[in-house]
């Protein structure tokens, strides 16, 4: 069997889902995931009507289970897997690209679980978990954190002493192997050097790309960072933080928790973190949590434009980024003064090209496929160990 017919099955654990793609080279098999953890889950596998799980199946061991079990009744064996490819959220300083897992990685990888708490432990799980159960599979870890690698000095530092940016104390960006995949796909598509690329969904960040190479991006250290999310607060004034342990007595635990899983669109709106439901809402408090994130997303872009000296070219992605025609064309009207326009009809169709022609820069819309992008990075650093072990 040749590589290009060998089985590559990936990995991407968040909070509350576990996602898993099975391709052959650039075409995916199988697509399945369990959602929902901790509340309603379900399992999902390719176009097969969704499948509750028992309530107490709220755990992503039991979910990992679940999903292993019923890929093997429709024929797909881990046995069988070239590789897996699995997405970590935070690489630190030590990871600046993929890395094949042995002894010496996990032990490096393990202390990152706390740097992006709402991700990297889940992902890390089921590593160690696929380690008990076939030791001999070999797998990749590949890291949001990794695209950002290229940040310039002055994109990285906080106004900090240098010994905490010498501690890690520092700016590492996340969203990247989405960013690294649209990235790819514009070069392919012959699209303009600077691109504002945003990824918009539960977790939301913006990317200043120039000739494929990130320059700039709004999440910072943490996950928390940038444009207003799903659940979390985006960027705050450190004071408040200061006061809310001061003067409101919260604990460091209680904090994380406002800040990671109780702000956001559902801290604004009180009603939840699905666009989609708040866009159908009459509610006012709804309507003003989507004002806030259209005003935040526009205003983090334009101050990201002078590390690019200009901008050519948007591309919106992710599950609000891809899904929500509203809140593109909002945010795209805020920046009009940089030469955008939107064509209303292929805006509401998502298009791939959805600007108005001859009175705008290209805009374009690409579906997040981060699993397509772990896929490729297995093939491509086991073919690189291939080449280095015959030398």
């Amino acid at each position: 069997m040749s590589r290009a017919e060998q089985p590559v099955w990936t990995f991407n654990a968040g909070s509350s889902s576990i996602k898993c793609a099975i391709f052959v080279g650039e075409r995916a098999c199988v697509l399945a995931q369990v959602e929902a953890l901790g509340t309603s889950p379900r399992l999902m596998l390719g176009e097969n009507p969704p499948e509750s799980l028992a309530a107490a199946t709220t755990t992503h061991a039991q979910a990992l289970e679940a999903l292993l079990h019923a890929l093997s009744a429709q024929g797909y064996d881990l046995a069988n897997a070239y590789a897996v490819g699995h997405r970590l959220v935070h690489g630190g300083t030590a990871f600046q690209k993929p890395v094949l897992i042995d002894a010496e990685a996990l032990s490096l990888l393990n202390p990152l679980r706390k740097l992006a708490p709402l991700h990297n432990g889940y992902g890390l799980d089921i590593i160690e978990y696929l380690l008990t159960q076939q030791p001999t599979l070999r797998q990749i870890a590949c890291f949001d954190t990794a695209f950002h690698a290229t940040l310039p000095d002055t994109a990285v530092r906080f106004a900090l002493p240098e010994r905490y940016y010498a501690r890690g104390y520092r700016r590492f960006g996340f969203h990247g192997i989405n960013y690294e995949y649209l990235s790819e796909e514009l070069r392919a598509s012959g699209a303009p050097k600077r691109v504002l690329a945003f990824h918009l969904g539960n977790g939301c960040s913006i990317a200043a790309i120039n000739d494929h190479v990130s320059v700039a991006t709004t999440m910072g250290y943490s996950t928390l960072d940038g444009l207003i999310m799903g659940t979390r607060t985006g960027s705050i004034d450190p004071g408040l933080l200061i006061s809310l342990l001061r003067d409101e007595g919260l604990s460091l635990a209680q904090l994380e928790q406002l800040l990671y899983r109780e702000a956001g669109l559902l801290g604004l709106s009180g009603l939840s973190n699905d666009m989609r439901r708040l866009e159908s809402s009459s509610e006012p408090a709804a309507q003003r949590a989507i004002e806030h994130f259209v005003m935040q997303a526009a205003r983090q872009a334009a101050a990201l434009v002078p590390m690019l000296g200009g901008v050519d070219a948007l591309v919106f992605s992710g599950g609000i980024g891809f899904g929500s025609a509203t809140v593109r064309a909002r945010i795209v009207a805020l920046l009009a003064f940089l030469g955008f326009q939107i064509e209303p009809n292929n805006n509401a169709t998502r298009a791939v090209r959805i600007e108005a022609a001859g009175h705008s820069k290209p805009i374009y819309v690409i579906a997040a496929n981060e699993e397509k992008m772990l896929s490729r990075h297995v093939y491509r650093i086991l073919d690189q160990h291939r080449t280095s072990v015959s030398k």
